[in-house]
């Protein structure tokens, strides 16, 4: 829907141009009629001579008005096409011009937001229609103070959607008004940066994310509580992927993601680090026998029959567990630490934890067996 200005003035212009030519024309004749003695020169020839420059001098006209239509309806058909909402305002805050893409973000009338139609009209208007809360004036009154700068801003919809609005003035007065819808780009954004940090298969937290909220609670003080890393590792992993296949085996760390969850405390923090290892951050605990009560639980969860019809294979792990203490400065090594434990944890046999003390050899460090 085209919204240029006031009615369609494309017939009316094009019919007053005409109109002119011709009256120019027989202004132009009648001048050169009387510029010559009929006496000297025959004046039929005289006025047909004027007669075919009056007609030469309206095509002329005609054409250059078709030009001229022809162009402003290709803008127009561009603007209408956009994908962002257009306004243009004149100095006087009355709309010029307005977009269908910008009647359709809004659900406003055409027969209201139109040219012609004032500022406080059009806000007015998308009051009545929901897509505004608040003071119409005081909207109006913000909007006219911030045009100044043209700045971005993004407003919040009710029904979700967020639309961001920038406003430009101009040299001229008045100002052009464009409405973007940036709801599917914000999602995509915050879907991208979500990725950056979680695993895309179980969504939980990666490497990157475990080690930087490892690193918080190494710098935190404690007050009499310390906190604990698990690392896991699933025991036989590779032959579930190659006697079921792979879709199999994500749907085997799937379900690992989901028990993990299931045993651990609301400040606790579950990632996958890759692969078939999984890690959990205990915080808050007094004791290190906490640690092992949920190494042990979650030991009992993977023993469950994993939901494959017809197949009771359950899921077993190694884990080790490093419990924090001045030793450990930085994330990284007390990452590593539990991951030592780990390994010889699984060269103690499957389905069974042991704890990180580098001063006890391996055969001296506790090991643990699920129930």
């Amino acid at each position: 829907m085209k919204q240029w200005s006031y009615g369609q003035p494309g017939a009316r212009i094009r019919a007053a141009t005409i109109l002119i030519a011709w009256i120019a024309a027989i202004v132009l004749t009648m001048i050169v009629v009387s510029m010559f003695d009929s006496t000297t020169l025959d004046a039929r020839m005289i006025v047909g001579a004027a007669a075919w420059t009056a007609l030469i001098a309206t095509a002329s006209v005609i054409v250059a008005v078709r030009h001229l239509a022809r162009e402003r309806d290709r803008l127009s058909t561009a603007i209408d096409n956009m994908t962002q909402g257009l306004l243009l305002f004149d100095g006087d805050q009355r709309v010029v011009v307005c977009n269908q893409r910008y009647l359709d973000m809004y659900g406003v009338s055409p027969k209201v937001v139109k040219p012609g139609a004032t500022l406080v009209e059009v806000i007015a208007h998308r009051k009545t229609r929901g897509s505004i809360v608040g003071d119409v004036d005081v909207f109006c009154a913000q909007v006219l103070r911030d045009l100044p700068s043209g700045r971005p801003r993004v407003v919040e919809m009710a029904d979700g959607r967020a639309i961001q609005i920038i406003d430009r003035p101009m040299a001229s007065g008045g100002w052009v008004s464009t409405h973007e819808d940036i709801t599917e780009r914000r999602r995509l954004d915050e879907r991208v940066a979500h990725l950056a940090h979680h695993d895309p298969l179980t969504d939980l937290p990666n490497r990157a994310l475990f080690l930087d909220r490892l690193q918080t609670e190494c710098d935190r003080p404690r007050g009499g509580l310390t906190f604990a890393v698990l690392f896991i590792d699933l025991d036989g992993f590779k032959a579930v992927n190659d006697t079921f296949g792979h879709s199999a085996g994500d749907e085997l760390l799937v379900t690992v993601a989901r028990r993990l969850r299931s045993c651990v405390g609301e400040r606790d923090l579950v990632a996958r680090l890759g692969g078939d290892e999984f890690a959990v951050l205990q915080c808050g605990i007094s004791f290190s026998a906490e640690a092992r009560d949920l190494a042990a639980s979650i030991l009992d969860a993977f023993g469950e029959p994993n939901g494959r019809p017809g197949d009771s294979l359950g899921i077993e792990a190694s884990i080790g567990i490093a419990v924090a203490s001045d030793a450990f400065e930085d994330a990284g090594r007390m990452l590593r630490s539990a991951d030592d434990a780990m390994y010889r944890a699984k060269a103690s046999g499957r389905g069974s934890f042991q704890f990180y003390d580098a001063a006890i050899p391996i055969r001296g460090i506790e090991v643990g067996k699920r129930h």
